[in-house]
């Protein structure tokens, strides 16, 4: 079949977008007509529609039972919502010019498991001060090498029902390039007179499922690299523009006693031990602020006070903020100062 004929007989087939079809499929079959040269042209429409669709109603069984499934086998399940946009695959293999991950099946965006393991086992390399995380011990014990698996398993993260805006996780989105055929590799620099190009793509908002499995001190601490590195770097495409960030939701604010509290303390000892010593003026005033409004007992908000004073005195910043006066380091201060004679 040419073409021409296919595109013919998909103007015979009524499909009504508002009734939630599978947008995978009506991306790669049905695009009516394909401009060749540059510009939105008729590619925009067409993504817009795909935005427009719904979830089908028989994706909420097909999550239900998933979610059961990963409780019944033990499972550690957090939800990560979305603070902006995400580009899952983007350059993936696809008849259009930009591509999307969605779920074969139900046409959802999802966030594949091995993307999230990829995060995550490159920030612990990049970012970990300690040498374990720098593909030492700890590292290969998480994460795997070619001779051993990882301790934990990364599941892909599946999109929460209902977390999207009128339960439309899927966003038309466009870039912008400017200097097309200096960027092509033609011998032409680049010009303010240059004619830019808009391409169209997908994004994708909302909340997503992270589910892993494994030794419960292991998942925790997946868990806490995983939390930094959706936070400051972002996964996905496009994440120097500010796509990708999300929010796990690791019940900073839940009551913690005993293992608990334990947890609250790892939470922070790993985030405190990724910082890089030229980044704590930027960002502890910001572990000072979750530390701040931690609804935990005494003990355990008085560890992670002086965790965080640990790392001040390592990075040489104590005594420039004591000299300062600066009034949140002399609450801490005085809160490990009154409480530790107790």
């Amino acid at each position: 079949m040419t073409t021409k004929s296919r595109r013919r007989a998909l103007d015979n087939i009524s499909l009504d977008v508002r009734v939630a079809p599978h947008p995978g499929l009506w991306l790669d079959k049905f695009l009516k007509e394909q401009q060749e040269q540059g510009g939105e042209g008729t590619k925009a429409p067409h993504f817009q529609e795909a935005a427009s669709t719904q979830v089908s109603p028989v994706y909420r069984d097909f999550f239900n039972a998933w979610k059961q499934t990963l409780q019944g086998v033990g499972a550690v399940t957090k939800e990560a919502k979305t603070t902006g946009r995400l580009a899952i695959g983007l350059g993936g293999e696809s008849v259009l010019e930009t591509s999307i991950t969605l779920h074969r099946t139900y046409g959802v965006p999802y966030i594949p498991g091995s993307a999230l393991k990829g995060l995550a086992a490159r920030y612990a390399r990049t970012r970990l001060e300690d040498s374990e995380w720098r593909e030492g011990k700890a590292y290969k014990i998480l994460f795997g090498d070619t001779d051993e698996a990882g301790y934990v398993t990364f599941f892909d993260a599946l999109y929460i029902l209902g977390s999207a805006a009128n339960d439309h996780p899927l966003m038309m989105d466009v870039m912008t390039v400017h200097h097309p055929e200096y960027y092509q590799g033609k011998s032409k620099p680049p010009a303010d007179w240059d004619s830019p190009t808009p391409i169209p793509f997908l994004s994708a908002t909302g909340s997503y499922l992270i589910a892993l499995y494994g030794d419960d001190k292991w998942v925790e601490a997946a868990l806490q690299i995983l939390d930094r590195a959706l936070r400051e770097e972002g996964i996905g495409a496009k994440t120097s523009s500010g796509y990708g960030r999300m929010d796990l939701d690791l019940d900073l604010h839940a009551t913690a006693d005993g293992p608990e509290g334990s947890t609250e303390v790892n939470r922070f000892r790993t985030r405190l031990e990724s910082m890089a010593v030229k980044d704590v003026a930027g960002q502890i005033h910001s572990v000072y602020q979750d530390w701040k409004v931690l609804e935990v007992d005494l003990e355990t908000k008085l560890q992670i006070a002086q965790i965080i004073l640990d790392k001040l005195e390592l990075s040489g910043r104590a005594k420039k903020l004591k000299r300062k006066k600066k009034p949140w380091f002399s609450e801490l201060l005085a809160f490990v100062d009154t409480y530790s004679r107790e």
